[in-house]
């Protein structure tokens, strides 16, 4: 996540010494982000970065003192529609491992919760998915997001019918 944040400041402000580094310079940054999300997310990075700057006295004062941390507004998603759920699974049929897709969306699943899924979560019998554990983004299993999401949930016929093609591998 920081070699993110790091790779998405210009380089003109990334070659300006630290101490050089102005007010408006951090604001016209943090302003540049689209979400209030990124905004907030660069404002800690760069504070991190200016606080051990001066704690390891590189410079004399903390730019981002003067700069109001930038607030986090959650954007509450909308369902899809009937016909932008169709227009989703057409979509997905032409690239590889729509199937994932697809059960995502027809049971709520988040990317990771999907991708954790595994042979013994899955009961044919009784059309149930267990959602224990979530493929992370360093390619491992690890839990799921909260302790809330672990859960077993019924699985629909769609789902099951996709989920079949994959009972014996």
């Amino acid at each position: 996540r920081y070699k993110t944040l790091w790779n998405s400041i210009p380089k003109e402000l990334k070659s300006t010494q630290m101490r050089e580094i102005t007010l408006p310079q951090i604001l016209l940054l943090i302003n540049s982000y689209d979400t209030s999300s990124k905004q907030k997310r660069i404002y800690d990075f760069l504070n991190m970065m200016f606080s051990k700057a001066l704690d390891n006295e590189i410079i004399s004062r903390n730019v981002l003192r003067k700069v109001d941390k930038p607030k986090y507004i959650k954007i509450h998603s909308k369902a899809l529609t009937l016909s932008q759920q169709r227009s989703l699974i057409d979509a997905c049929r032409k690239v590889p491992h729509a199937d994932f897709i697809a059960v995502a969306l027809y049971q709520g699943f988040r990317r990771g919760e999907v991708l954790g899924i595994t042979r013994d979560c899955v009961d044919f019998d009784n059309k149930k998915i267990l959602i224990d554990k979530a493929w992370s983004q360093r390619n491992k299993f690890d839990r799921t997001k909260n302790e809330q999401s672990v859960r077993k949930v019924p699985m629909f016929d769609k789902t099951y019918k996709i989920m079949l093609k994959y009972k014996n591998l």
